[in-house]
């Protein structure tokens, strides 16, 4: 059974909130990349990460995740939004995960965070 988005940001929010990386240590692949479209929140400067590097990213910024709700659950992808407190400043991120071909593992992941519209 493929992963959903709410399995793998469930995980990345214990890492990330709690700081327990066991779940999404066993959720990315191996060959796992991060692409970030907020490039002041992230390093390397080439604006990717591997595996490693995300976990290492993810245990040490200081930014809390909630609010998951999904937009697609498929074979190949999932995506979905979810709230993030960076720096004070509540944010909404889009994210798009690419799957494995076997659906058990996220190889790759992208992300894009914006202001909450204001009335």
């Amino acid at each position: 059974m493929s992963l959903t988005f709410h399995r793998v940001i469930s995980a990345w929010s214990k890492c990330m909130n709690d700081k327990d990386s066991s779940e999404i240590n066993d959720l990315l692949s191996d060959d796992f990349v991060w692409q970030s479209a907020a490039p002041e929140h992230k390093t390397p400067s080439d604006d990717k990460a591997d595996k490693t590097e995300t976990i290492e990213f993810t245990l040490g910024a200081d930014i809390s995740m909630g609010d998951f709700n999904t937009i697609y659950d498929g074979q190949e992808v999932v995506s979905g939004t979810h709230s993030a407190i960076i720096d004070g400043t509540e944010k909404v991120v889009f994210c798009l995960g690419h799957l494995t071909n076997d659906g058990t593992k996220v190889k790759s992941w992208r992300h894009l965070s914006g202001d909450y519209p204001t009335d």
